[in-house]
């Protein structure tokens, strides 16, 4: 099939060469050519080629990807499925005041430019704004427990809860040993640790309404917990049942909602 193609692309080749000696000599130009070829993928080659001339002539796109930019590609360093990927969406959008309230050192009043992922024992935080057309590397942190690896994370409202004078940001990491940490982007460090849970922690949730406060799901513990997290204590346990595998806290913490395996939705009081 490759010797095939080969030969074609080489008779379209000298059939064009000799049409524009032709053209060159007088004789009629050639405005199609026809080959014969066992490969049914250049009739659609010719097609998409045809489509995406006539685009080019009236200044559209030529590919569906033709207008992105590929500004920065990030070279993981966890040597692991990469589990979890988060923006930041605790402080208030851009040119909003949070009265009383600090805002992070070096991201102004909104940090929704940084970002943090998990895989393996490791978690990462990225400022994606302040460094040009760079990914800046902000945190890195080893979670150095023989055996365990970081499965998920989210960010809490730092605000209030912190004694830095400029703010601080707080990513919440959730462990294969069934603990929560919660780590503190100013002391690139841990300064808070949630045990209560048997098995691995699936997923972690907090709530704007509600910050000090963070909800945990064990998938193959079947429960889901509230903490305050900055008293380290667990307030109260939902046997959701294994089947759930997500949740989502609601804007005013009111409740949550947990997704199930089979397709159902459980809707939560958190009271």
């Amino acid at each position: 099939q490759v010797r095939a193609r080969r030969a074609t692309m080489v008779a379209v080749k000298r059939a064009a060469v000799c049409a524009e000696g032709r053209e060159g000599e007088g004789a009629p130009a050639t405005k199609v050519l026809k080959v014969a070829s066992n490969d049914p993928t250049l009739g659609a080659k010719a097609k998409d080629a045809d489509a995406a001339s006539s685009a080019k002539e009236e200044g559209l796109p030529t590919e569906p990807t033709s207008a992105m930019v590929v500004r920065t590609v990030i070279r993981e360093n966890h040597g692991d499925v990469i589990r979890k990927v988060a923006f930041n969406r605790t402080l208030p959008p851009r040119g909003e005041k949070a009265e009383g309230k600090e805002s992070f050192c070096g991201f102004g009043e909104s940090a929704g430019n940084v970002f943090a992922t998990v895989g393996g024992n490791q978690a990462a935080v990225y400022d994606g704004r302040n460094f040009g057309n760079y990914v800046g590397l902000v945190v890195h942190y080893t979670h150095d427990e023989e055996g365990v690896e970081l499965t998920t994370c989210c960010w809490a409202d730092a605000r209030g809860f912190t004694k830095h004078p400029k703010g601080d940001l707080h990513l919440c990491l959730g462990a294969s040993s069934g603990d929560v940490l919660v780590l503190s982007v100013a002391e690139a460090a841990i300064t808070h640790l949630l045990k209560g849970h048997a098995a691995p922690v699936t997923q972690l949730a907090t709530s704007p309404a509600r910050p000090g406060y963070l909800l945990s799901l064990s998938t193959k513990g079947g429960e889901v917990k509230l903490w305050d997290m900055y008293q380290e204590r667990c307030l109260a346990t939902f046997e959701v049942g294994s089947a759930v595998q997500s949740i989502a806290w609601s804007p005013d913490g009111a409740w949550f909602v947990a997704g199930t395996a089979t397709g159902g939705l459980q809707k939560w009081p958190v009271e």
